[in-house]
């Protein structure tokens, strides 16, 4: 969820996601229904979106996202000086370092 203040085309997101066109066609119905995406202008032909932050889901979704981050910059940063039970412990808590 690199770059959530910019917006993208169909061709960028599926290029960035590794999703084939045909795939991400086949998906974004389902992603617009949802409301997890939104269009936010037309440069030509092409519609540009970014994901919805008003919908719980992907407010959800980014705080996965976060979680992850924070537990792999944990791991790289701490590797030796942390256990696994400790260092998921600390997740969510960078300030108890």
């Amino acid at each position: 969820m690199d770059n959530e203040s910019f917006d993208y085309s169909k061709t960028e997101i599926a290029a960035g996601t590794g999703l084939s066109r045909a795939t991400l066609f086949k998906v974004w119905p389902k992603l617009e229904a949802l409301s997890l995406v939104t269009a936010t202008r037309t440069i030509g032909q092409a519609t540009m979106y970014k994901l919805n932050k008003d919908n719980p889901i992907v407010g959800k979704l980014m705080e996965l996202d976060d979680l992850i981050s924070e537990h792999y910059a944990l791991k790289q940063c701490y590797p030796k000086v942390l256990s696994p039970k400790k260092r998921s412990k600390m997740t969510g808590h960078l300030g108890e370092i």
